[in-house]
């Protein structure tokens, strides 16, 4: 009977071992998941700005231009931009769309995205690269065209290999035709978690779609942590 219990105590501490370097190396797997844009010197913060204060789009980008030109002023900062939703957060917001010209039939599966709005420098703060077409403008205003930029994941799926440039997208949220112009195609980012495959996402703006909940993306010259309180005060100065 001691021999029995010595054997399964054996066996039992192999299959822990064996289950922890499994773990261990999935883990480091994870961990060399490339997240799509770079992560160094990164610093984020969520605002949430009160609607009374600011209850339409004009006073919201009003809002939103002066933290970044002031938080982009203050020393050790290399650049700043906007975001709806953070990357590698675990939440977001998806939106369902189909192809103009080619809507599915009733009942047909439409295609769905990741739906992130983002200021214009958006991209070059993240440092992800611009596959084709162009990234967004001053000319991409309020009153203007609306336009959106889609990721190398929606490209290989919806178009196989077409050139996505110039063609519309239309969001099925509403009964009436919402379409928006592809202007351009980046890099894929991971916008869910590092263990998930790259999903399509679809990009709008902050100038076409203002929003009163977003984040700040704030690229250091130092230790993004050293900034963290600087920023904040910049924040409450602002309002």
């Amino acid at each position: 009977f001691r021999d029995v219990l010595v054997v399964s105590e054996v066996a039992l501490a192999v299959v822990l071992l064996v289950g922890a370097g499994l773990m261990l190396r999935s883990l480091q797997q994870v961990l060399n998941q490339d997240p799509g844009f770079d992560t160094t010197n990164l610093l984020t913060l969520s605002l949430a700005v009160p609607e009374k204060a600011y209850a339409d789009g004009p006073q919201q980008q009003a809002l939103q231009r002066r933290l970044l030109k002031d938080i982009h002023a203050l020393p050790g900062v290399r650049d700043v931009a906007a975001v709806s939703i953070v990357p590698l957060s675990g939440s977001g917001n998806t939106s369902r769309f189909d192809l103009e010209g080619h809507p599915k039939a009733s009942g047909g599966e439409e295609y769905e995205a990741s739906t992130p709005t983002v200021t214009t420098n958006y991209f070059e703060v993240m440092r992800i690269p611009l596959r084709s077409g162009r990234f967004f403008g001053s000319q991409d205003a309020e009153k203007s065209t609306p336009v959106v930029i889609v990721n190398q994941a929606l490209v290989d799926q919806v178009f196989h290999g077409q050139n996505p440039i110039g063609k519309r997208i239309n969001f099925t949220y509403t009964s009436e035709p919402n379409l928006r112009e592809i202007i351009g195609v980046v890099g894929n980012e991971n916008v869910d978690r590092l263990d998930a495959r790259m999903q399509p996402v679809i990009y709008d703006t902050f100038e076409q779609d203002s929003n009163t909940f977003f984040s700040l993306v704030v690229r250091t010259q130092q230790a993004p942590e050293a900034l963290a309180n600087p920023v904040t005060r910049k924040v409450r100065e602002i309002d």
